[in-house]
């Protein structure tokens, strides 16, 4: 465009005044291809604190980690987003987002120092190697979502931890049902029957009349202890 002037200098000067005048444009320009590909990755501020809205907007606990897998997935432009947390031993999918890939990056999840589960993040594309950037700002998504998956997990062990006092309440329920109504009251109505026959048998077998009423004695006794019990 400018081989046609003949002085070298406003050549030079005329092409220093095009690029700069074209150099926001092409940032601009930059940045909109990076959004498109990468997300927020170039501004991880955005990213950490939609993260931390999203933690505060989260309705119900049982929410809270597929919000951050959607987060994740949709700041940063990738494909797969699960969480895995460890429950009772066992290691169990708690959230995604996105559908699942091969060959995903796993980052721990950390709460005190103790790896309670992991964050599993897709390629982007296969074989793409995540950046430095990128690297740096999932481990501190997976640092911030360290205590949100604690909640969750403290939470899931609540809601066993009440099932199994309400199932064993209403067994030990069942059982006393079962203990008065098959052992307690049958005792306690055998007993007024044998103390009328030992009324009718005092005066003429007393020996006899002796007897049935010491053995009521013994059950009441045996009865005393199983309603303690």
């Amino acid at each position: 465009f400018f081989t046609g002037l003949s002085n070298p200098v406003i050549s030079f000067l005329a092409a220093g005044v095009v690029a700069i005048l074209f150099e926001p444009l092409r940032q601009r320009l930059k940045r909109t291809v990076n959004r498109w590909m990468y997300g927020e990755r170039d501004d991880p501020y955005a990213v950490l604190s939609r993260l931390v809205q999203t933690l505060k907007s989260t309705p119900t606990t049982n929410e809270v980690l597929p919000a951050i897998a959607a987060t994740i997935g949709q700041s940063l432009k990738i494909p797969h987003v699960a969480i895995w947390l460890d429950q009772d031993g066992k290691e169990n999918k708690a959230a995604a987002f996105g559908e699942e890939t091969t060959d995903p990056v796993s980052f721990p999840l950390v709460y005190q120092g103790e790896t309670i589960g992991r964050l599993e993040i897709a390629r982007r594309a296969p074989n793409e190697q995540f950046s430095e950037s990128d690297l740096s700002l999932i481990e501190n998504i997976a640092q911030q979502a360290g205590a949100a998956a604690q909640t969750v997990r403290l939470n899931a062990e609540l809601i066993r931890s009440r099932a199994q006092i309400v199932n064993e309440r209403e067994d030990e329920r069942l059982r006393i049902r079962r203990d008065l109504h098959d052992e307690l009251g049958p005792l306690l109505a055998s007993q007024g029957v044998k103390l009328a026959a030992a009324c009718q048998m005092i005066r003429t077998k007393p020996e006899k009349a002796e007897n049935i009423v010491e053995e009521v004695i013994q059950q009441s006794q045996q009865t005393v202890a199983d309603i303690r019990r």
